[in-house]
């Protein structure tokens, strides 16, 4: 086998205690932003997701970056670590992963008046 790529990108194959689940990145990537989204203070983000190689057993590890913005009225280090909490227990909840990096940029400050977005369900 050459490299794990298949339709629809790279996939993290998951260790459960029954078996091994393949969870694509574009998953990872909707549960994180759907996650981050719902963090007071976040006006906007965008989340990369990628696998980093390890000499280490376990293969590989999932490493998330996050470039957000926020709202002049939050505070950066407050919203940080609202996102981290938010992030580990939704990817712990839902994919059973907690062992990942998470980098998080604050790339601008809004001081846009916060609108009510119409959610889309």
């Amino acid at each position: 086998g050459g490299s794990d790529k298949r339709e629809g990108g790279e996939f993290l194959v998951l260790h459960g205690k029954v078996g091994d689940v393949g969870v694509s990145l574009g998953a990872v990537h909707n549960l994180v932003e759907q996650t981050v989204q719902t963090v007071p203070g976040v006006r906007s983000l965008q989340v990369k997701v990628s696998v980093v190689k390890k000499a280490a057993k376990d293969g590989a590890q999932l490493s998330l970056r996050l470039a957000i913005v926020i709202g002049k009225e939050a505070n950066a280090a407050a919203v940080s670590d609202d996102i981290r909490t938010e992030v580990r227990r939704a990817m712990q909840e839902t994919m059973g992963v907690d062992e990942f990096s998470l980098d998080i940029v604050v790339e601008d400050i809004s001081n846009a008046p916060l609108t009510k977005k119409k959610r889309v369900v």
